[in-house]
């Protein structure tokens, strides 16, 4: 998405902070927090628009005295919905939201969750051995089937399996109605 500067920096100034947040959206918002990747946007901009946090930045002009001089001020207040369903918001819900929308989520989290997993039942199958043979055989296992998920990694990183910006296969305007004198045939 791409809002306008001037948006973004009216935001920065006077959008929502969690400071602000009543206290059942305070702690969705955490845990959205720790789990929404990085981006230009901030994490309370995000939230709001993604959740439809309704919320009303209010302000009023006063004139008050100041020495000699009537001074303008502005007085700034926010407002919460009083009659607005927070069910929402709730922290299952939020997990569920990161489940349906899991391209959302910051990847070194979703790493270390399956690190933990697999570690955990690596753990659990040699505490399960009783034997000195049997434990052998174990980390053998383990180490054979984590080398093989290194030899993975190692042929998705290498340059044959990139898909390369030169391939001549790729079009670009495959399917665009356009009309490019330097194209061969036309597409209609």
């Amino acid at each position: 998405m791409h809002f306008p500067n001037w948006f973004q920096n009216w935001w920065m100034y006077f959008g929502l902070s969690e400071e602000i947040f009543p206290v059942e959206v305070q702690r969705s918002y955490h845990l959205f927090q720790q789990s929404i990747y990085s981006s230009p946007l901030s994490k309370t901009f995000r939230f709001a628009l993604y959740f439809q946090i309704p919320w009303i930045f209010c302000w009023n002009f006063q004139l008050g005295p100041s020495g000699n001089f009537k001074a303008l001020s502005k007085s700034l207040r926010i407002k919460w919905w009083e009659k607005f369903n927070y069910s929402h918001l709730e922290v299952n819900k939020i997990n569920d939201w990161f489940k349906a929308n899991i391209h959302l989520q910051d990847m070194t989290r979703q790493e270390d969750e399956a690190f933990l997993l697999t570690k955990n039942a690596v753990m659990s199958t040699l505490a399960g051995a009783s034997i000195q043979q049997e434990f052998n055989s174990v980390v053998n296992n383990v180490v054979v089937n984590l080398s093989d998920d290194n030899d993975d990694l190692l042929e998705d990183a290498s340059p044959a399996s990139v898909n390369d910006v030169d391939d001549l296969d790729y079009d670009p305007y495959e399917g665009l109605d356009i009309n490019d004198p330097f194209l061969d045939t036309q597409p209609y």
